[in-house]
């Protein structure tokens, strides 16, 4: 039992401290182990779960929240269902399939959690907050992170109150408030530098390139999105990458760059499709309508917006929706 203890240590500092390919293979090895215990067992299936997520392996990743939700429902252990609820509410979201995380996101904040575990609650909501930012309902969206945000501050959870000013940034960005988002972005990213962390910091430093780009500050934009991309490469993040990446490609096209704008937003689009990112695809492939609109290629403009309004209806995402006719508008205007 205590070489069996040891080991469990071992991984966990593994886990911690070396990439995701040695963290997953070291995991795997410690659950070949015919001697856990079931709540060790659960420990261990949610770290690996996390981790191929993490490393945008979304497949194994899930299965390895259900094998673990399984063991602790049949435990009773509500703390656990709950962390396991939520990482594959988190999983079905990187996927895009919102119907399946929001049925996940619902389930935790049905169960019955106390003390500092009910920031699971806030994880849920901050996350259904997310979810309703993409499919367009900001008030529900705004709603959802408010009561993330209240108990964050309830039980002081610095990493909780950054996420969710994050998020509100989020809401008021693609209501093109621009001024308010930045507000938002910037107390983010004090809060996130304090307790660095470092995908938060990330995060921050993506949406504040993104911000000011709308903003015109284009020195600026550069500058934040530059850090995030050098941050994201450090942390072998491979969506983080897709989306500097196609802000940079936003940024050039503002700028009248339409050459490296294209080869930017294409270089986006190739990675989220490879990473099942369709909101992600869907954005930039507007974005890369608008290059070819403005760089007079009126023969790509068209297939280019057939192309992600119809991803856009299979997600069902509004915004997108609106975002895509409005260029259609644009484009037959210039074609007259």
């Amino acid at each position: 039992m205590q070489t069996l203890r040891i080991t469990l240590i071992f991984a966990i500092c593994l886990f911690v401290q070396n990439g995701y390919a040695d963290r997953i293979d070291s995991l795997r090895q410690v659950l070949d182990n015919k001697n856990l215990s079931d709540e060790q067992i659960i420990q261990l299936k949610y770290q690996l779960g996390n981790d191929l997520h993490l490393d945008e392996r979304y497949d194994e990743a899930e299965q390895c929240f259900i094998y673990a939700l399984e063991i602790a429902q049949r435990k009773q252990d509500n703390i656990s269902i709950c962390k396991v609820l939520l990482g594959l509410g988190r999983t079905h979201e990187s996927r895009t399939n919102y119907p399946e995380a929001l049925a996940y996101y619902k389930e935790v904040l049905e169960m019955q959690v106390e003390g500092s575990d009910i920031t699971r609650k806030a994880a849920a909501f901050s996350q259904m907050s997310s979810i309703y930012q993409a499919l367009g309902d900001y008030e529900k969206a705004f709603e959802m992170q408010l009561s993330a945000l209240q108990i964050h501050e309830k039980v002081k959870d610095s990493a909780g109150i950054a996420r969710a000013h994050y998020v509100i940034g989020t809401i008021f960005f693609y209501q093109k408030q621009f001024e308010q988002s930045l507000e938002y972005y910037e107390k983010a990213k004090i809060l996130c530098d304090k307790i660095n962390k470092e995908r938060l910091i990330y995060s921050c430093l993506a949406a504040l390139g993104s911000v000011h780009s709308e903003l015109s500050h284009y020195k600026e934009s550069l500058y934040y999105n530059d850090k995030a991309l050098q941050l994201a490469r450090k942390l072998e993040y491979k969506i983080g990458i897709a989306y500097v990446l196609g802000n940079i490609g936003s940024n050039y096209l503002k700028q009248g760059n339409l050459e490296q704008a294209e080869i930017h937003k294409k270089q986006a689009i190739q990675l989220m499709t490879s990473m099942e990112d369709k909101w992600g695809a869907i954005g930039n492939k507007l974005g890369l309508a608008k290059v070819y609109l403005e760089a007079e290629k009126t023969d790509m403009v068209i297939p280019t917006l057939e192309d992600a309004l119809q991803m856009s209806k299979e997600l069902d995402s509004k915004p997108r929706q609106l975002e895509a006719y409005q260029i259609f508008i644009e484009t037959y205007e210039q074609l007259e």
